[in-house]
């Protein structure tokens, strides 16, 4: 038995809709904490910091992070008409979003980085994710549904 025929069994096409959701939450909580920590340091040096690494997510959403968002759509193109409602990424990847967060709880809370350093690292990771996002509605949308 492979793991997307277990149960409960959904569209896979809602699987795009999964994964645009869980990458435009993740991206918006690391940029919600970015601009606060921003926000705490000298006037102009958040401000400017933050229009940078906005810019660098731009950048980094459209060229490297494009690539690795067709993998997923991919991947979920791949999967029968119904299956299991996990299996819209691949095991590895849920390894993944696992070790990514203990990664950022332990620079957050036990590296001693200054948070204005933290705020450039979350700020382009949460712009390049909440933008990469954009691609699993488009597909979601044009996708037949039903």
């Amino acid at each position: 038995m492979r793991f997307y025929e277990l149960s409960p069994k959904v569209n896979s096409k809602l699987h795009y809709l999964t994964n645009g959701l869980i990458w435009t939450g993740a991206g918006f909580n690391l940029m919600y904490l970015a601009t606060n920590w921003f926000s705490e340091s000298d006037r102009w040096q958040g401000i400017l910091g933050g229009l940078i690494t906005f810019s660098l997510g731009i950048l980094i959403s459209k060229t490297r992070f494009k690539k690795i968002v067709v993998k997923f759509l991919t991947h979920i193109d791949n999967l029968p008409q119904r299956s299991w409602f996990f299996s819209f990424q691949a095991f590895r990847h849920y390894v993944l979003i696992i070790l990514m967060m203990v990664m950022g709880l332990s620079l957050r809370n036990f590296s001693g980085i200054d948070l204005f350093y933290l705020a450039i690292i979350y700020m382009i990771m949460g712009t390049t994710l909440f933008l990469s996002s954009y691609y699993f509605y488009t597909q979601f949308l044009s996708s037949n549904f039903l």
